[in-house]
């Protein structure tokens, strides 16, 4: 949302695109699932989710069917990803009586951005694999705020400076969703 995202439109809106061709980041994530599916039997992705709902360092917010956390390994400021907590490849299986609560959380995290960081552009990126079983790939939100330009360094080398640790993110993000708890 907002021109610094990328947006022709000075209102929010979505854009679908399909290409013939793999998307690379979801490529990079279906291998490193894989690996890690064939080396231990289970979802890299649940493994994740599980470990940020223990942990809670990253945890930004959660309810019974989907989990919203800074990734470890954030490429950009208060980068936020909410997935679901029923392991599914696929978000067009997501079962209908799951979207409420995914639509509630997706709403808080979106408003704590807003409100903690003075309302900046975003993007909202959906990864998922067409319907279809897959046992290591798990389909998530990305939601990336649009508060630093990526440089010659981030474009030439892959890699990302990101000068917000997640963990500091994600507590900034929750007092945020308290703050507005308590006036409702």
């Amino acid at each position: 949302m907002g021109r610094a995202a990328g947006a022709i439109y000075d209102h929010p809106h979505a854009s679908l695109l399909a290409v013939p061709v793999p998307n690379r980041w979801i490529e990079e994530e279906r291998t490193a699932a894989a690996a890690h599916h064939a080396e231990h039997g289970r979802c890299l992705f649940c493994d994740v989710a599980e470990a940020e709902l223990r942990g809670r360092a990253r945890l930004v917010t959660h309810n019974a069917a989907f989990v919203a956390f800074t990734p470890y390994a954030s490429r950009a400021p208060f980068e936020v990803w909410i997935q679901p907590r029923r392991h599914e490849a696929s978000f067009g299986r997501t079962p209908s009586n799951a979207l409420p609560e995914l639509a509630a959380l997706l709403q808080t995290v979106v408003r704590a951005i807003a409100d903690a960081l003075d309302a900046p552009p975003f993007n909202v990126l959906l990864h998922t694999l067409p319907d279809g079983g897959d046992d290591a790939y798990h389909w998530h939100m990305e939601i990336h705020p649009r508060l630093t330009a990526h440089a010659g360094f981030d474009w030439g080398s892959g890699f990302y400076v990101n000068p917000t640790p997640p963990e500091d993110a994600a507590r900034f993000l929750r007092e945020a969703i308290a703050l507005h708890d308590v006036t409702l």
